[in-house]
C-alpha cells in the first residue's frame, strides 16, 4: 500500500499538471489551444506518470519479472515534478513569442489551392511501401502482409524469428522506418481534401492502407502519430476548434485499441483476429495501462544506478550519434549503455525491451543524476518550444500545416520512447518527409497575420479559393 509521502507526491504531481495544463491552455486561441507539443508532453505526463501507475497500483500490476516495483515510485514521482517543471519553463522560452491568444487568433489559413502539389506527396505512400517491402527479400509475400488480422498467436516465432537474417538487421533498421512516410502523405491528403483538392476516397484509400501497414508492422506508436497529426491537420485547416468530447471519445478509444493491439499482436504478422473475442475484460484494462508500468521500471533502475553508482555522463549522444553508421563500415562502432544498464538491474533479460521505452528523462538520470533530469528536461523543453514557434510563423499555407502538425505527434514518441538513439531515428523518418512537403509547396510561406489585418473569416477566405 503506498505511503503517506508516495500520496503527497503524487497530489503535487498532479496539482502541477493542472497548473501547466491550465497555463497553456490559457495561452492560445482556437484550434491551437489543443494541438500544441507541450499539450501532448503534459498529456504524456498524466498518462505515463500519474493516471496509468496510479491505475496499475489500484489494479495489483506492478509486478515485473518477478519483483515488486511499487516500492520505487517516490523516486519515479520525483524525477517527474523535476522533469515537468524544466521541460515547462523551457518550453515557455523556446515558445517566447507566439505565446499570445491574439496571436494565434489572427492566423488565417490562405493556401492557394492551385499551388497544392498533393500528388507528388501522396508518392511518399508508394515510395515507403516500396522501400519496406524491398528489404524482405523474394521469400516474402506482400498480400501477407496486407491482411493485418493473419497472425497466430499460438505460433512460437514471428516474422522477425522465422525470417532470422532480415528482421533486425541494418537493412531492416533502416528501411523499416520508411513507412513513417505514409504519415505526412496521409496528412497533406487530408488538407487538400478539406480545400475542395482532394477527393474523399482517396483519404479513405491512403489511411486505411497507412493503417493497414501499420497494424501488420505490430507498431502501435505510428498509428497514434498518425491520429494526432490527422485530427491536428483537420483542425487548423478548417479553423474549427475540437469538441472536447470528440476528443475524449477518440482519446478512449485509441485507448482500448492499443490495449486490444498489445494482447493479440505479432510482430510483423498483424493482430490474431481469432484471439480478440477471447480477451477478458481484466487483461484489457490493464493492458490499457501497461506502457505506464515504465514508470516503475525506471524508479527501480535509479535505485539501482545509485546503488551502483553509475553514470554513463555523455552516453546517449554518442550512442545517438553512432546509430545510423552501419557496421559494414565501422564494425566497432559505439553502442548506447542504457539498455545493457536496464538489463543489468534486474539481472535478467526480460527487462532489455523495456529500455526502448521509459520515459526519456529516465535516460538523462542514468547519465547525469539529477542534472541529468532538469538540464535534459530543459532542453526537450526549449526544442520543442522553439519548434512550435518555428513552425507556427509558417502555418498559413498546408503544407506549413501539415510539418506543424506532425511535429506536435511527434512529441508523443519522444517522450513515450525514452531512447535518445532510437528518438532521433523517428525524428528523421517521420519528419523528413514534412520538411520535404514544405519545399514542394513551391511558394512562400506568409508570416503569421497581426490579428489587425483580419477583415475576412477562414471559412469565407476557403469560399473564395473554391471559386
Amino acid at each position: 500500500m503506498p505511503d503517506d509521502t508516495t500520496n503527497l507526491l503524487r497530489a503535487a504531481l498532479a496539482m502541477m499538471l493542472a497548473l501547466c495544463i491550465g497555463a497553456n491552455l490559457r495561452l492560445r486561441a482556437g484550434p491551437w489551444r489543443y494541438f500544441n507539443s507541450l499539450n501532448i508532453l503534459l498529456a504524456c505526463y498524466c498518462y505515463y506518470c500519474l493516471i496509468g501507475p496510479l491505475a496499475l497500483s489500484i489494479l495489483g500490476a506492478g509486478v515485473f519479472d518477478n519483483q515488486d516495483l511499487l516500492v520505487y515510485a517516490d523516486d519515479a514521482t520525483l524525477s517527474t515534478i523535476l522533469s515537468l517543471a524544466t521541460l515547462f519553463c523551457g518550453y515557455v522560452i523556446g515558445a517566447w513569442g507566439s505565446l499570445s491568444p491574439k496571436l494565434t487568433a489572427g492566423i488565417h489559413f490562405h493556401s492557394k489551392p492551385q499551388h497544392l502539389n498533393w500528388h507528388s506527396i501522396f508518392a511518399l505512400v508508394l515510395l515507403g511501401l516500396a522501400l519496406f517491402f524491398g528489404l524482405w527479400g523474394h521469400g516474402f509475400r506482400i498480400q501477407k502482409f496486407l491482411n493485418p488480422f493473419g497472425a497466430d498467436l499460438t505460433y512460437a516465432g514471428t516474422l522477425g524469428e522465422s525470417t532470422g537474417s532480415v528482421y533486425g538487421s541494418s537493412l531492416y533498421n533502416y528501411l523499416f522506418g520508411s513507412i513513417s512516410f505514409m504519415i505526412t502523405s496521409c496528412a497533406v491528403i487530408v488538407g487538400a481534401w478539406r480545400l475542395g483538392r482532394a477527393n474523399i476516397w482517396v483519404v479513405v484509400g491512403a489511411s486505411t492502407l497507412t493503417c493497414v501497414v501499420f497494424l501488420t508492422s505490430g507498431f502501435r506508436l505510428r498509428l497514434v502519430v498518425l491520429i494526432i497529426s490527422l485530427l491536428s491537420v483537420h483542425s487548423l485547416v478548417t479553423g474549427r476548434r475540437p469538441s472536447l468530447l470528440i476528443l475524449t471519445a477518440v482519446a478512449i478509444g485509441s485507448f482500448v485499441l492499443m490495449g486490444l493491439i498489445g494482447l493479440t499482436r505479432v510482430y510483423g504478422e498483424g493482430i490474431d483476429a481469432s484471439a480478440v473475442s477471447k480477451v477478458a475484460w481484466d487483461r484489457l484494462l490493464i493492458s490499457m495501462f501497461g506502457d505506464s508500468s515504465t514508470f516503475y521500471t525506471m524508479g527501480y533502475v535509479m535505485h539501482y544506478v545509485r546503488e551502483e553508482g553509475i553514470m554513463t555522463w555523455l552516453d546517449p549522444l554518442w550512442g545517438a550519434l553512432a546509430r545510423p553508421i552501419p557496421l559494414t563500415v565501422f564494425g566497432a562502432k559505439y553502442y548506447s549503455m542504457t539498455n545493457s544498464i536496464i538489463a543489468d538491474s534486474f539481472g535478467t533479460s526480460g527487462a532489455y525491451g523495456s529500455g526502448f521505452a521509459i520515459p526519456f528523462f529516465g535516460e538523462y538520470f542514468i547519465a547525469l543524476r539529477w542534472w541529468g533530469v532538469g538540464l535534459g528536461s530543459f532542453g526537450v523543453g526549449w526544442l520543442f518550444g522553439a519548434g512550435d514557434r518555428k513552425l507556427l510563423t509558417k502555418s498559413g499555407d498546408l503544407m506549413g500545416v501539415v510539418a506543424y502538425s506532425v511535429w506536435v505527434a511527434f512529441s508523443f514518441i519522444f517522450f513515450h520512447r525514452g531512447y535518445l538513439a532510437q528518438t532521433l531515428e523517428y525524428l528523421v523518418f517521420v519528419m523528413a518527409p514534412s520538411i520535404l512537403a514544405l519545399w514542394l509547396g513551391k511558394q512562400a510561406l506568409p508570416d503569421v497575420a497581426k490579428p489587425a489585418e483580419r477583415q475576412t473569416s477562414n471559412r469565407e477566405i476557403r469560399r473564395g479559393h473554391r471559386r
